[in-house]
């Protein structure tokens, strides 16, 4: 669901705005309120994720670790990776990972220094 509303509540009730950060899609705020996505209560129903369209790229602040690690083994004069060959395909297997959504297990990756180029 895409967060398109600046504002969150539409009256002076309160009232969440459909397609603002507080709309009922995304999960029933107060006890009664019944979830528009799955139907269920405010303690039952998981939560549903929302996302904003930014205007410009931006670093996922999870990653920049990974992000300094990589750049870290790059060669400026030649932009290639200064490792070796096992531990490319380590990198890779890595960013597949992130790619699938499964950033928390990525981590299990071991990455060694290596000031070998490829």
């Amino acid at each position: 669901k895409e967060i398109t509303e600046v504002a969150a509540f539409g009256n002076l009730a309160g009232a969440p705005l459909p397609d603002g950060l507080y709309d009922p899609a995304l999960g029933p705020l107060h006890i009664g309120d019944l979830c528009k996505t799955c139907g269920l209560g405010v303690h039952d129903c998981p939560g549903h994720l929302g996302h904003i369209q930014l205007a410009t790229d931006v670093y996922n602040p999870f990653l920049i670790r990974t992000l300094y690690n990589v750049l870290r083994r790059m060669c400026t004069s030649c932009n290639h990776f200064r490792v070796r060959k096992a531990v490319t395909q380590r990198y890779c297997d890595r960013f597949k990972l992130i790619l699938a959504g499964l950033e928390p297990e990525s981590h299990d990756i071991v990455m060694e220094p290596c000031d070998e180029k490829t």
